[in-house]
Protein backbone atom coordinates (compact mmCIF):
# COMPACT_ATOMS: atom_id res chain seq x y z
CA UNK A 1 0.00 0.00 0.00
CA UNK A 2 3.08 2.45 0.86
CA UNK A 3 4.14 1.46 -2.52
CA UNK A 4 1.37 2.26 -4.60
CA UNK A 5 0.81 5.64 -2.45
CA UNK A 6 4.78 6.67 -3.56
CA UNK A 7 4.21 5.99 -6.70
CA UNK A 8 0.68 8.26 -7.47
CA UNK A 9 2.93 11.13 -5.71
CA UNK A 10 5.81 10.20 -7.70
CA UNK A 11 3.28 9.99 -10.95
CA UNK A 12 1.62 13.45 -10.61
CA UNK A 13 4.45 15.50 -9.38
CA UNK A 14 5.23 18.92 -10.79
CA UNK A 15 8.15 17.89 -11.49
CA UNK A 16 9.21 14.97 -13.84
CA UNK A 17 10.82 11.74 -12.27
CA UNK A 18 12.23 8.70 -14.16
CA UNK A 19 13.86 5.70 -12.00
CA UNK A 20 17.12 3.70 -14.25
CA UNK A 21 19.36 0.79 -13.89
CA UNK A 22 23.20 1.48 -14.01
CA UNK A 23 23.40 0.58 -17.57
CA UNK A 24 20.87 3.93 -18.07
CA UNK A 25 18.12 1.44 -19.32
CA UNK A 26 14.84 3.65 -18.20
CA UNK A 27 12.88 1.66 -15.89
CA UNK A 28 9.76 3.82 -14.82
CA UNK A 29 8.69 7.27 -16.01
CA UNK A 30 5.85 9.71 -14.00
CA UNK A 31 2.81 11.21 -16.27
CA UNK A 32 4.34 14.64 -15.77
CA UNK A 33 7.67 13.60 -17.76
CA UNK A 34 5.75 11.95 -20.16
CA UNK A 35 3.51 14.95 -20.52
CA UNK A 36 6.27 17.08 -21.24
CA UNK A 37 8.08 15.13 -23.77
CA UNK A 38 4.81 14.56 -25.61
CA UNK A 39 4.45 10.22 -25.15
CA UNK A 40 1.46 8.86 -24.04
CA UNK A 41 0.28 9.31 -20.19
CA UNK A 42 -0.36 5.25 -19.92
CA UNK A 43 1.46 2.18 -21.41
CA UNK A 44 4.27 1.09 -22.78
CA UNK A 45 7.49 3.66 -22.10
CA UNK A 46 8.24 4.92 -25.33
CA UNK A 47 12.33 5.11 -24.70
CA UNK A 48 14.56 2.40 -23.60
CA UNK A 49 17.74 4.21 -22.36
CA UNK A 50 18.27 7.46 -21.15
CA UNK A 51 20.46 8.21 -23.82
CA UNK A 52 17.17 8.21 -26.43
CA UNK A 53 16.45 11.42 -25.05
CA UNK A 54 19.32 12.82 -25.55
CA UNK A 55 20.87 14.68 -29.29
CA UNK A 56 24.15 13.14 -30.80
CA UNK A 57 26.22 15.81 -29.03
CA UNK A 58 23.45 14.98 -25.06
CA UNK A 59 24.72 11.39 -25.77
CA UNK A 60 28.62 12.77 -25.89
CA UNK A 61 27.91 14.90 -22.41
CA UNK A 62 25.85 11.97 -20.44
CA UNK A 63 28.68 9.03 -21.37
CA UNK A 64 31.67 11.57 -20.44
CA UNK A 65 30.55 13.64 -17.64
CA UNK A 66 27.13 12.56 -16.26
CA UNK A 67 27.54 8.33 -16.39
CA UNK A 68 30.71 9.18 -14.80
CA UNK A 69 29.56 11.19 -12.36
CA UNK A 70 27.27 8.62 -11.39
CA UNK A 71 29.61 5.77 -11.36
CA UNK A 72 32.27 7.75 -8.68
CA UNK A 73 29.79 9.68 -6.47
CA UNK A 74 26.41 8.07 -7.02
CA UNK A 75 24.58 11.20 -7.53
CA UNK A 76 24.56 14.40 -9.90
CA UNK A 77 22.84 17.62 -9.05
CA UNK A 78 22.01 20.93 -11.28
CA UNK A 79 23.19 19.08 -14.66
CA UNK A 80 21.73 21.23 -17.40
CA UNK A 81 20.80 19.80 -20.53
CA UNK A 82 18.07 19.12 -22.99
CA UNK A 83 16.21 16.23 -23.68
CA UNK A 84 14.39 15.02 -26.89
CA UNK A 85 10.70 14.52 -26.34
CA UNK A 86 7.96 12.90 -29.55
CA UNK A 87 8.53 14.66 -32.85
CA UNK A 88 12.10 16.17 -31.70
CA UNK A 89 10.23 18.38 -28.77
CA UNK A 90 13.23 20.15 -27.34
CA UNK A 91 12.72 20.51 -23.21
CA UNK A 92 15.45 22.49 -21.59
CA UNK A 93 15.91 21.32 -17.99
CA UNK A 94 18.14 20.59 -14.53
CA UNK A 95 18.51 16.82 -14.04
CA UNK A 96 19.06 15.81 -10.57
CA UNK A 97 20.12 12.01 -9.66
CA UNK A 98 20.84 10.09 -6.71
CA UNK A 99 21.27 6.11 -6.34
CA UNK A 100 18.59 4.54 -4.41
CA UNK A 101 18.39 2.42 -1.41
CA UNK A 102 19.21 -1.01 -2.54
CA UNK A 103 16.92 -3.87 -2.39
CA UNK A 104 18.00 -7.37 -1.51
CA UNK A 105 18.49 -9.18 -4.72
CA UNK A 106 17.74 -6.46 -6.87
CA UNK A 107 19.69 -4.36 -9.35
CA UNK A 108 21.18 -0.80 -8.41
CA UNK A 109 18.92 1.61 -9.46
CA UNK A 110 18.94 5.57 -9.81
CA UNK A 111 15.96 7.98 -9.10
CA UNK A 112 16.12 11.44 -12.03
CA UNK A 113 14.19 13.88 -11.33
CA UNK A 114 13.85 16.42 -14.06
CA UNK A 115 13.07 20.05 -13.62
CA UNK A 116 11.56 21.78 -16.78
CA UNK A 117 13.51 25.21 -17.27
CA UNK A 118 11.61 26.64 -20.14
CA UNK A 119 10.56 29.96 -18.09
CA UNK A 120 13.66 30.06 -16.95
CA UNK A 121 15.44 29.94 -20.30
CA UNK A 122 13.27 32.31 -22.27
CA UNK A 123 13.62 34.88 -19.10
CA UNK A 124 17.80 34.61 -19.45
CA UNK A 125 17.28 34.73 -23.36
CA UNK A 126 14.98 38.21 -22.77
CA UNK A 127 17.42 39.54 -20.34
CA UNK A 128 20.31 38.54 -22.66
CA UNK A 129 18.43 40.75 -25.02
CA UNK A 130 17.42 43.87 -23.04
CA UNK A 131 21.44 43.80 -21.75
CA UNK A 132 22.48 44.16 -25.37
CA UNK A 133 19.78 46.61 -26.38
CA UNK A 134 21.48 48.48 -22.87
CA UNK A 135 24.97 48.26 -24.26
CA UNK A 136 24.21 49.13 -27.90
CA UNK A 137 22.31 52.16 -26.16
CA UNK A 138 25.33 53.09 -23.82
CA UNK A 139 27.90 52.74 -26.58
CA UNK A 140 25.66 54.90 -28.61
CA UNK A 141 25.22 57.90 -26.11
CA UNK A 142 29.06 57.54 -24.84
CA UNK A 143 29.46 58.13 -28.97
CA UNK A 144 27.03 60.77 -28.97
CA UNK A 145 28.51 62.80 -25.69
CA UNK A 146 31.54 62.04 -27.68
CA UNK A 147 30.45 64.02 -30.75
CA UNK A 148 29.02 66.48 -28.51
CA UNK A 149 32.15 67.56 -26.74
CA UNK A 150 34.35 67.15 -29.94
CA UNK A 151 31.65 69.63 -31.28
CA UNK A 152 32.08 72.08 -28.63
CA UNK A 153 35.86 72.51 -28.68
CA UNK A 154 35.92 72.60 -32.16
CA UNK A 155 33.18 75.26 -32.26
CA UNK A 156 35.20 77.21 -29.22
CA UNK A 157 38.40 76.77 -30.63
CA UNK A 158 36.98 78.01 -34.33
CA UNK A 159 35.26 81.12 -32.57
CA UNK A 160 38.47 82.20 -30.96
CA UNK A 161 40.30 83.67 -34.52
CA UNK A 162 37.22 86.05 -35.17
CA UNK A 163 36.91 87.39 -31.50
CA UNK A 164 40.62 88.19 -31.31
CA UNK A 165 40.12 90.29 -34.64
CA UNK A 166 37.62 92.29 -32.43
CA UNK A 167 39.63 92.07 -29.56
CA UNK A 168 42.39 93.72 -32.08
CA UNK A 169 40.09 95.99 -33.42
CA UNK A 170 38.85 97.30 -30.41
CA UNK A 171 42.17 98.06 -28.73
CA UNK A 172 43.31 99.84 -32.07
CA UNK A 173 39.87 102.35 -31.57
CA UNK A 174 40.95 103.10 -28.01
CA UNK A 175 44.73 103.12 -28.85
CA UNK A 176 44.01 105.86 -31.34
CA UNK A 177 41.42 107.59 -29.11
CA UNK A 178 38.37 107.48 -32.11
CA UNK A 179 36.01 107.13 -29.38
CA UNK A 180 34.49 110.28 -28.02
CA UNK A 181 34.18 110.05 -24.21
CA UNK A 182 29.85 110.18 -23.30
CA UNK A 183 29.09 110.39 -27.09
CA UNK A 184 26.65 108.03 -28.22
CA UNK A 185 28.91 106.35 -30.24
CA UNK A 186 31.33 105.55 -26.54
CA UNK A 187 27.65 103.78 -25.61
CA UNK A 188 28.22 101.81 -28.33
CA UNK A 189 31.38 101.13 -28.01
CA UNK A 190 31.68 99.96 -24.45
CA UNK A 191 28.35 97.64 -25.19
CA UNK A 192 30.17 95.90 -28.11
CA UNK A 193 33.52 95.82 -25.40
CA UNK A 194 31.67 94.06 -22.82
CA UNK A 195 30.25 92.06 -24.86
CA UNK A 196 32.90 90.36 -27.03
CA UNK A 197 34.76 89.91 -23.65
CA UNK A 198 32.00 88.24 -22.08
CA UNK A 199 32.20 85.52 -25.06
CA UNK A 200 35.87 85.55 -25.21
CA UNK A 201 35.19 83.93 -21.86
CA UNK A 202 32.01 82.15 -23.01
CA UNK A 203 34.57 80.33 -25.28
CA UNK A 204 37.68 79.70 -22.84
CA UNK A 205 35.57 78.16 -20.84
CA UNK A 206 33.35 76.10 -23.22
CA UNK A 207 36.75 75.22 -24.83
CA UNK A 208 38.42 73.77 -21.20
CA UNK A 209 35.17 72.16 -20.36
CA UNK A 210 35.19 69.95 -23.50
CA UNK A 211 38.83 69.17 -22.60
CA UNK A 212 37.75 67.23 -19.32
CA UNK A 213 38.90 63.70 -19.80
CA UNK A 214 36.59 60.80 -18.21
CA UNK A 215 39.50 57.80 -18.57
CA UNK A 216 40.95 56.88 -15.26
CA UNK A 217 43.44 54.88 -17.18
CA UNK A 218 45.84 57.88 -16.90
CA UNK A 219 45.24 58.59 -13.54
CA UNK A 220 48.31 58.61 -11.04
CA UNK A 221 49.48 60.00 -7.59
CA UNK A 222 48.60 63.67 -7.40
CA UNK A 223 49.90 66.17 -4.67
CA UNK A 224 46.93 68.40 -3.68
CA UNK A 225 48.98 70.87 -1.64
CA UNK A 226 51.16 70.76 -4.98
CA UNK A 227 48.07 71.29 -7.16
CA UNK A 228 46.60 74.07 -5.27
CA UNK A 229 50.15 76.11 -5.43
CA UNK A 230 50.00 75.59 -9.09
CA UNK A 231 46.35 76.91 -9.21
CA UNK A 232 47.49 80.06 -7.03
CA UNK A 233 50.45 80.84 -9.68
CA UNK A 234 47.96 80.47 -12.47
CA UNK A 235 45.72 83.26 -10.78
CA UNK A 236 48.83 85.43 -9.75
CA UNK A 237 47.01 88.56 -11.64
CA UNK A 238 44.05 88.41 -10.07
CA UNK A 239 45.53 87.38 -6.78
CA UNK A 240 47.21 90.43 -6.55
CA UNK A 241 45.27 92.61 -8.17
CA UNK A 242 42.51 91.89 -4.91
CA UNK A 243 45.07 90.92 -2.08
CA UNK A 244 44.17 87.77 -1.53
CA UNK A 245 45.92 85.30 0.83
CA UNK A 246 45.49 82.05 1.43
CA UNK A 247 45.59 79.44 4.33
CA UNK A 248 46.35 75.85 2.96
CA UNK A 249 46.92 72.89 5.65
CA UNK A 250 47.87 69.94 5.35
CA UNK A 251 46.98 67.72 1.88
CA UNK A 252 46.65 64.63 0.96
CA UNK A 253 48.18 62.87 -2.04
CA UNK A 254 45.35 60.94 -4.46
CA UNK A 255 45.10 59.30 -7.73
CA UNK A 256 43.66 61.83 -10.11
CA UNK A 257 44.27 63.63 -13.40
CA UNK A 258 46.64 66.51 -11.82
CA UNK A 259 45.74 68.67 -15.10
CA UNK A 260 42.01 68.46 -14.01
CA UNK A 261 42.85 68.50 -10.44
CA UNK A 262 44.63 71.91 -11.13
CA UNK A 263 41.37 73.34 -13.55
CA UNK A 264 39.43 72.58 -10.21
CA UNK A 265 40.87 74.17 -7.76
CA UNK A 266 41.66 77.12 -10.37
CA UNK A 267 38.22 77.29 -10.52
CA UNK A 268 37.12 77.30 -6.96
CA UNK A 269 39.88 79.73 -5.87
CA UNK A 270 38.44 82.11 -9.04
CA UNK A 271 35.53 81.77 -8.09
CA UNK A 272 35.98 82.72 -4.25
CA UNK A 273 38.10 86.03 -5.78
CA UNK A 274 35.20 86.86 -8.28
CA UNK A 275 32.23 86.32 -5.28
CA UNK A 276 34.99 88.92 -2.83
CA UNK A 277 33.21 91.14 -0.05
CA UNK A 278 34.44 94.12 0.66
CA UNK A 279 37.08 92.53 2.32
CA UNK A 280 40.10 91.19 0.95
CA UNK A 281 39.48 87.68 -0.06
CA UNK A 282 40.97 85.15 2.14
CA UNK A 283 41.15 81.50 1.29
CA UNK A 284 41.14 78.29 3.40
CA UNK A 285 42.03 75.17 2.04
CA UNK A 286 41.71 72.46 5.05
CA UNK A 287 41.71 68.28 4.74
CA UNK A 288 40.36 65.73 7.12
CA UNK A 289 39.27 61.74 6.35
CA UNK A 290 36.02 60.50 7.24
CA UNK A 291 33.75 57.79 6.17
CA UNK A 292 36.67 56.07 3.63
CA UNK A 293 36.78 59.54 1.50
CA UNK A 294 39.42 62.26 2.03
CA UNK A 295 37.66 65.48 2.22
CA UNK A 296 39.43 68.65 1.04
CA UNK A 297 37.05 71.69 1.93
CA UNK A 298 37.52 75.10 0.51
CA UNK A 299 36.23 78.19 2.25
CA UNK A 300 36.06 81.62 1.79
CA UNK A 301 34.80 84.77 3.04
CA UNK A 302 32.53 86.12 -0.06
CA UNK A 303 29.47 87.35 -0.55
CA UNK A 304 28.30 83.64 -0.11
CA UNK A 305 24.18 82.99 -1.39
CA UNK A 306 20.96 81.80 -0.25
CA UNK A 307 20.86 78.28 0.88
CA UNK A 308 18.14 77.51 -1.71
CA UNK A 309 21.05 77.47 -4.53
CA UNK A 310 23.30 75.12 -3.05
CA UNK A 311 22.76 72.81 -6.17
CA UNK A 312 21.67 75.35 -8.42
CA UNK A 313 25.21 76.95 -8.49
CA UNK A 314 26.65 73.58 -9.72
CA UNK A 315 24.24 73.56 -13.13
CA UNK A 316 25.94 73.89 -16.62
CA UNK A 317 25.77 77.76 -17.52
CA UNK A 318 23.57 78.58 -14.59
CA UNK A 319 24.81 81.79 -12.59
CA UNK A 320 23.62 83.62 -9.81
CA UNK A 321 24.35 87.08 -10.50
CA UNK A 322 23.91 89.47 -13.55
CA UNK A 323 26.38 89.30 -16.36
CA UNK A 324 27.14 93.47 -15.87
CA UNK A 325 26.99 93.21 -12.15
CA UNK A 326 29.81 90.21 -11.63
CA UNK A 327 31.09 89.13 -14.83
CA UNK A 328 31.03 85.10 -15.27
CA UNK A 329 29.86 82.34 -17.88
CA UNK A 330 28.38 79.32 -15.28
CA UNK A 331 30.93 76.86 -16.63
CA UNK A 332 32.83 76.90 -13.98
CA UNK A 333 31.19 74.72 -11.22
CA UNK A 334 29.89 73.07 -13.46
CA UNK A 335 32.92 71.70 -14.58
CA UNK A 336 33.91 71.35 -10.94
CA UNK A 337 30.92 68.76 -10.81
CA UNK A 338 32.54 67.16 -13.63
CA UNK A 339 35.62 66.77 -12.75
CA UNK A 340 34.95 65.32 -9.20
CA UNK A 341 32.55 62.77 -10.96
CA UNK A 342 35.51 61.67 -13.17
CA UNK A 343 37.67 60.89 -9.59
CA UNK A 344 34.96 59.04 -8.52
CA UNK A 345 33.96 61.67 -5.96
CA UNK A 346 31.47 64.46 -5.27
CA UNK A 347 31.12 68.04 -4.54
CA UNK A 348 28.47 70.10 -2.38
CA UNK A 349 28.74 73.58 -0.89
CA UNK A 350 27.20 75.79 1.71
CA UNK A 351 26.86 78.92 2.26
CA UNK A 352 24.83 81.91 4.24
CA UNK A 353 24.84 85.76 2.21
CA UNK A 354 27.46 87.83 3.49
CA UNK A 355 28.93 85.07 5.54
CA UNK A 356 31.12 83.46 2.81
CA UNK A 357 30.91 79.81 1.20
CA UNK A 358 32.81 76.65 1.85
CA UNK A 359 32.76 73.94 -1.20
CA UNK A 360 33.80 70.12 0.18
CA UNK A 361 35.23 67.99 -2.02
CA UNK A 362 34.63 64.14 -1.15
CA UNK A 363 37.56 61.71 -3.11
CA UNK A 364 37.20 58.05 -2.69
CA UNK A 365 40.51 56.41 -0.29
CA UNK A 366 42.30 53.82 -2.49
Amino acid sequence: MKKQVTDQLLDNAPCGYLQMDTEGTVLQMNKTLRRWLGFEEEGALEVHSIEDLFSMGGKVYYNTHIQPLLQMQREASEINVSLKGKNATTLPVLLNAKKDAPERGKKETFSVFVIDIRQRKLYESELLKERKNAEAALKKLKQVNKDLEQFAHTASHDLQSPLRTISGMIHLLEKKKLITPGSESAKLFSLIKSNSNQMRLMVRDLLEYSKVDEDPSVFSPVSIEAVCRQAIDLLKDAVEKNGAMFDITEMPVISGSKSQLVRLFQNLFENSIKYRSKEAPHIVVTHKTTNGFECIQVSDNGIGFEKEQATNIFTFMKRLHANDKIPGTGVGLAACKRIMRNHGGSISAEAAPGKGAVFTLQFPRE
